[in-house]
Parts: C-alpha cells; sequence; structure tokens
C-alpha cells in the first residue's frame, strides 16, 4: 500500500535501531573509546577519519562531512529513496511500514502526472521529426551527421511549427491544460485567454533526470532568422537547472563504471561529442555550475574536467566554476580545465578534428586546477616584486581556506609558500580578516544604481560566504552554517524565537531553515532522518541534501556558537534588506530627508562591500 510515512513509526523504527549494527554490516569499525572509527565509505582515505558514536546514534566524517543517523547512512551507502530505506531498516526489524494515503496520494499523483505528460510529450516529439512536417529537421541532422543511434539515445524530436499542435495532440480536459503548463510545455495568455505550444519549429533534446525520467526539454532553432538560438524548459516542479545535467542519465547507460565526466555548455555538445564516440560529456542547463551539479559529478566519478570557450565569457564562466568546485576537493578528487580555440566549441571541434585528436587534446591541454587557478592569480600581479608576492597571498589564501583539510589543501598552501617566498606556518597564521579591503568613499549614488545590485538573480543582497571569526574552512553563507549545524544540534532551534521574517525571504536556504526551525519546535526530538523525511521529494529537501552534502563548517569556536553568530549575520542581512527595500521606494535622493538619506547611503555602501 502507498502512502505517506507516519512521523511517529519513524520515530520508533529509529528508536529500535543501533546506528553500530547498521553501520557494522556494511563497514569494518574499530573500537575507539566510547566510538567507533572506520575509513570513511563516502570518500577515498587511508586513515580513518569516520566516526560512529552509540551514544548518540550519530555518523559523522571529519574529512568530507557526511554525517546523519542510521537512516541517512542507509540513503547514501546504499544509494536509496527514503521510502526505500525506512522499508529496509523496517524489514531488518520484521516490521510492516504503515501508510497515511490521503496526503501521500495527492503528492505523488501531483508528480505522476508531471513525468508522465513530459514523457508522452517527449514520444510526441520523436514520432515529429520523422514525419513530412519535419523535413528542415530531418535536413539539419543530416546535416550534422548524426546518426539514427545518436538520435535514439538521446530521443532528440522536433516540435513542428504552428501555435498548438502539442496542445491538440492531448485532450485538451481542464486537467491536462493544467498539466501541460505546470510542465511549461505550454503557455498561457490571459489578455486572449489562449493557450499556446512554448516549442514551435524547433529541434528538440529531451532532459532526462538521473533516473531516466523525462523532466523539461531544450529547443534549437533551425532557421538563423529565429530567436532566441535555445529555448528551454522554465523551472517546475520536477525540473530544478541547478540540481540536473543534461546527458548525465544517457552517458551512465553507455558506460556504468565511467573514468571521467566532461562538462560543457550545450546540448549540440554533448551530442556531438557521442556521435563521435566521447559519450561521457554532460552539460548545464543554461546555469553557471552549482553546488548541486558538483556534488552530483563526484558522486558520479572522481574526476572532472570543465570544457570552456577561449573567450573573456568562457574564462569568467570557468572562474565561476573554480570558485564553486573548490570546497569539494577533497583527497582523490581531480577537476582539471579545457579552454578551446578562439570561436571553437566541443560541437565544432571534435566534428573538424575527430575523436582521437579531440581526446589527445583533453589529456594534453587540461590544467589541473592547481595549475589554472596560480596562473591566473599570478596573470594579476607581479611576483618578482615584494608588494606582488603579497598581492598574491591575499588573492590566494581565502580560496585555500575553503579546501577541506587534507592532503590537497596542504599542497595548495605549501604551493602559495613557494610562490610567496613565506613559510606554511606564517601563511597559515594570516588573519583571514587581513586579506578585507579597507571601506572606501563613494560617490552618492542613485536609485538606479543601486536597483543594480537588489535585482541580481542571487536575490536579496547578496551576502559574502559566512566565515566567523574563528575562520571556516569552508565557504558557507550564513543561512547554510545555520542549516547544517542545525542538523547537527536539532536542540540549538530553542535558541530561535520567532522565524516568522526568514520564512518570507527570496533565498531557499533561508526558507529552508524557517522550516527547519518550526519543524524542530514542534518536534524537539527530530534528527536528521525525521527532517530529511518531512522535506523529501520537495525542491528544499534537494537543497537541504546538497547541503549535508557539502564539506562541513571546522571551526575553532563552539558549535552553539557559530550558529549564534551566523543568525546574527543573517538577521543583519535581512535587516539590511528591509532598510534598503524600504528606502528604494523614493525616485530620488533628493527627495528623501537627511536621516533617511544617510541611511540609504549606508545601506548601499554595506551592499556594495558585500558584492567584493
Amino acid at each position: 500500500m502507498s502512502g505517506l510515512i507516519p512521523q511517529s513509526f519513524i520515530d520508533d523504527l529509529l528508536a529500535r535501531t543501533d546506528i553500530v549494527d547498521v553501520i557494522g554490516s556494511r563497514v569494518q569499525l574499530k573500537k575507539t573509546g566510547k566510538n567507533l572509527a572506520a575509513c570513511c565509505p563516502f570518500h577515498q582515505e587511508k586513515t580513518p577519519s569516520f566516526t560512529v558514536s552509540p551514544d548518540k546514534q550519530f555518523y559523522y566524517c571529519f574529512g568530507c562531512g557526511a554525517a546523519g543517523n542510521a537512516l541517512r547512512f542507509i540513503i547514501e551507502f546504499d544509494q536509496l529513496d527514503f521510502p526505500q530505506a525506512v522499508e529496509q531498516l523496517a524489514q531488518s526489524l520484521g516490521l510492516d511500514v504503515p501508510r497515511e494515503a490521503q496526503q501521500y496520494q495527492r503528492q505523488t499523483h501531483r508528480f505522476e502526472a508531471l513525468f508522465e505528460i513530459t514523457k508522452q510529450s517527449a514520444t510526441f516529439f520523436q514520432k515529429q521529426l520523422f514525419k513530412p512536417s519535419g523535413q528542415a529537421a530531418q535536413h539539419y541532422v543530416q546535416q550534422r551527421g548524426l546518426s539514427a543511434a545518436t538520435l535514439k539515445q538521446y530521443a532528440i524530436g522536433y516540435a513542428p511549427a504552428g501555435w498548438q499542435n502539442l496542445l491538440e495532440h492531448f485532450d485538451q480536459s481542464p486537467e491536462n491544460t493544467k498539466h501541460l503548463l505546470t510542465a511549461g510545455l505550454v503557455i498561457e495568455n490571459p489578455e486572449k485567454q489562449s493557450v499556446y505550444d512554448r516549442f514551435r519549429h524547433r529541434l528538440i533534446f529531451p532532459i532526462r533526470d538521473i533516473r531516466g525520467r523525462y523532466i523539461g526539454f531544450g529547443g534549437r532553432v533551425l532557421s538563423p532568422n529565429d530567436k532566441p538560438k535555445y529555448l528551454n524548459s522554465p523551472e517546475t516542479p520536477i525540473f530544478l537547472k541547478r540540481q540536473e545535467l543534461y546527458g548525465l542519465f544517457e552517458a551512465r547507460q553507455q558506460q556504468r563504471q565511467l573514468d571521467f565526466l566532461l562538462v560543457v555548455e550545450g546540448y549540440m555538445d554533448v551530442v556531438a561529442l557521442a556521435q563521435h564516440g566521447i559519450k561521457n560529456a554532460v552539460a548545464t542547463l543554461g546555469t553557471a555550475v552549482s553546488q548541486e551539479h558538483v556534488t552530483r559529478l563526484f558522486k558520479t566519478v572522481k574526476e572532472v574536467i570543465y570544457c570552456f570557450d577561449g573567450d573573456e565569457a568562457g574564462r569568467k564562466a570557468a572562474w565561476r566554476a573554480l570558485e564553486t568546485t573548490l570546497p569539494f576537493m577533497q583527497d582523490g578528487f581531480q577537476a582539471k580545465f579545457l579552454f578551446l580555440p578562439e570561436g571553437e566549441d566541443p560541437d565544432s571541434l571534435v566534428c573538424k578534428e575527430g575523436q582521437q585528436a579531440f581526446l589527445t587534446r583533453l589529456k594534453s591541454n587540461s590544467q589541473s586546477i592547481a595549475d589554472y587557478f596560480f596562473h591566473t592569480l599570478c596573470e594579476q600581479v607581479d611576483i618578482q616584486h615584494m608588494d606582488g608576492k603579497a598581492r598574491l597571498a591575499a588573492l590566494a589564501k581565502p580560496y585555500i581556506e575553503q579546501l577541506p583539510q587534507g592532503v590537497f589543501h596542504q599542497l595548495m598552501l605549501g604551493h602559495l609558500a613557494e610562490l610567496t617566498g613565506l613559510s606554511e606556518q606564517a601563511l597559515s597564521e594570516l588573519s583571514h580578516a587581513a586579506t578585507q579591503q579597507t571601506t572606501q568613499t563613494i560617490a552618492e549614488p542613485s536609485i538606479n544604481q543601486a536597483n543594480q545590485y537588489s535585482e541580481k538573480k542571487t536575490s536579496r543582497y547578496p551576502a559574502k560566504n559566512f566565515v566567523s571569526a574563528s575562520k571556516l574552512s569552508v565557504s558557507l553563507t550564513p543561512a547554510q552554517v545555520a542549516v547544517y549545524l542545525l542538523s547537527k544540534y536539532p536542540e540549538f532551534a530553542e535558541q530561535v524565537e520567532n522565524s516568522d521574517r526568514l520564512a518570507n525571504d527570496q533565498s531557499e536556504h533561508t526558507r529552508l531553515l524557517a522550516v527547519m526551525l518550526k519543524l524542530l519546535k514542534d518536534n524537539p526530538q527530530a534528527s536528521v532522518g525525521h527532517l530529511i523525511g518531512e522535506l523529501y521529494n520537495t525542491p528544499l529537501g534537494n537543497i537541504y541534501a546538497a547541503v549535508l552534502n557539502r564539506p562541513p563548517p571546522q571551526t575553532g569556536q563552539a558549535s552553539k556558537e557559530v550558529f549564534l553568530e551566523a543568525l546574527t549575520r543573517l538577521q543583519q542581512q535581512l535587516n539590511l534588506e528591509d532598510t534598503y527595500q524600504e528606502l528604494s521606494q523614493f525616485k530620488n535622493l533628493k527627495s528623501m530627508d537627511a536621516s533617511k538619506k544617510e541611511a540609504f547611503l549606508r545601506a548601499f555602501e554595506q551592499l556594495r562591500q558585500s558584492k567584493r
């Protein structure tokens, strides 16, 4: 019987379970005082840093930050969904899992309907490719040299010209139209009270999740006069761009044990590489490389190669990818960067030089993340002079601090020491605060200038990555720090009196924190497993999993102090936002009185500093 698993059953299940038995049946544990230890099963290491606490019924890895209870371990180790993990744990105890059907059925029906409508749409597009109306698309794929096998592997199709071809393919019931709208396949025009197809006269690239379910689409124009060149599905309940990688499902189907993954920028890059026998390429979906992307990449392989155009935009995108990847660089992981010749992309280059030459280029021209990092920073300074070396240390040190502790961290620090002539100890003792730029006097900004910051996609005043006074070793925002520590110490929720403002914030991590605080106040005994269960199969649940998968915040302070400091900083950011939004209602500075003008300038300056 399907249904939502009652929280009371999960509580009872965890109460009956001994985490030592669960982990000990899968990993060899050794007694170390009150706890047990092992080499971490979630990352490669030679010295055990993975500990299991029988008293707390909790595991934690000091190397990679993996943490949780028995259910969380089964989910990660056995690669199961939450309900499957509960079923397995209950079965081991001889228990039947009860269900609360009504709420679960409403939720699953919605998702199943969306998966079904996208699957049927994908089939529709594939069939249209081979119909007479699809001649333009047929000519294009033939011109690009795509074989029938490649078309089938990636389920490539065609959206015919016209406004309602897909809509008319389905029974135009209110329910079907609603599902098509929710899935982003059709668009509603309220003024004309009409609905029309999103994709028209485009080559269609279906996007599948890691389980092979159709979740979205990308469409490429067939006429050079049409714009935009690529059109993507909007984000939906089943499609979050920052979490998905185009081609990952197909790559895993071709080869279960991949040596490395090549990250490119477009659908045709992935498909063209596959056509030439390079079937381990994936693409981000019109977004920068995200934390969720990096987590998924390193869960699949140990080596990732980012491939970018050699122009200025490509270099900027590569540096953003480096910044996102650094905190995940556990010992044993490799990240490399390949820059293509001017005017080339993977699609054009592999067609021009062929498989073997492209693979040779990958092998000989890719820079390691360390080489790319130091080369880029050294280009900005003159290390022949002492002030240049000091500047290099100031630029590099905050990034190196984000690396997880380990051999790679020490090697990076050692190389910085070689370049600057400072000892590693001297570099380690440098205060993070010394690298911060001093506040500068600025001219009065206009409201429009200020709005350039507030309208950024990142929402709010983009918070600097949170670094406590004791130097967090991993770059996290205040909300992420609070979420992580709240997972480990649920009792910290008692320290927060009111979380209403958090719940109304635009930041997903802040809203996640608000939801966790409410859950923990309603159920003070809740653990990581309980929280995962409550958030399972929701967008916030995916964000929560990504935070738990990140390396932990490592500080010299007590965890409670760090938690409270994170909340204080978060509240300061929210207060700044409220002040700024209130004052931004004025059309210009001249309409403000002196006190409001001063408050606005102060808020703007803090915003400008946070952007550095």
